[in-house]
């Protein structure tokens, strides 16, 4: 049986690590969480020890840096990892979450993550949360390994142009919040939606001045914010 750990607050730990020396009554957890914390700077390998969780997320911190082996014990297990207005930047090991087979949430809002991921792949990840982030560009069909991916959210990420196809291999998205960036042209090669599911797009706060005849085809919910 699982238990949730909450953890609203850790001091004078630079480095936190869960081992036995914690007295923990069990190894596998629901959930860790942590807020307002600005000690812990590292996640490192032996962070979780054999410790597992499903849920882990650290909301408002100074978290830098998190290496590759730090969730080696949960690569089955854990389901959402959320890391929100931290400090982590382009040396996150996107790819160890090909590793996770049960993961569907990663979200990493207000980080200082720079460039997206080349290659993200997850057979499972169904929600990618980036916003906040000075992205300021996509590589082509970004989220082509992604087949479950069924909600992503690029806002105030700096964008100016999106790639052709975006979502053409994506059966399964339904919302796409792209608020807050500096898209000014919008094309129908853009939206290629694949999926009949689709009923969210958010484009609210951004220079929309151009919407190519043809653009939404095809979509059968969807809800415009243009201003």
């Amino acid at each position: 049986m699982s238990t949730d750990i909450d953890i609203l607050a850790l001091r004078n730990n630079d480095n936190f690590i869960v081992t036995d020396e914690r007295e923990l009554p069990c190894k596998n957890f629901h959930a860790l969480q942590i807020w307002y914390n600005f000690n812990i700077t590292v996640l490192s390998a032996g962070t979780f020890s054999d410790v597992t969780f499903e849920e882990i997320g650290l909301w408002v911190g100074a978290l830098e840096t998190v290496e590759d082996d730090t969730f080696s014990s949960m690569a089955d297990t854990v389901q959402m990892l959320s890391f929100d207005i931290q400090k982590l930047d382009d040396t996150f090991p996107f790819h160890i979450i090909e590793t996770m087979s049960n993961l569907v949430v990663l979200d990493l809002t207000a980080n200082k993550i720079h460039t997206f991921p080349e290659n993200l792949s997850s057979s499972s990840l169904e929600v990618l949360v980036l916003g906040e982030n000075r992205l300021q560009k996509l590589p082509e069909k970004p989220f082509n390994l992604l087949p479950k991916l069924n909600a992503v959210d690029l806002g105030d990420t700096q964008l100016r142009v999106l790639p052709k196809d975006l979502f053409i291999n994506n059966p399964n998205i339904q919302s796409v919040m792209l608020r807050g960036n500096n898209l000014s042209n919008l094309t129908k090669d853009t939206f290629s939606f694949s999926s009949n599911k689709m009923e969210w797009l958010q484009l609210r706060w951004n220079n929309v001045g151009l919407v190519e005849e043809g653009t939404f085809d095809g979509l059968i919910y969807i809800v415009l914010f243009f201003f």
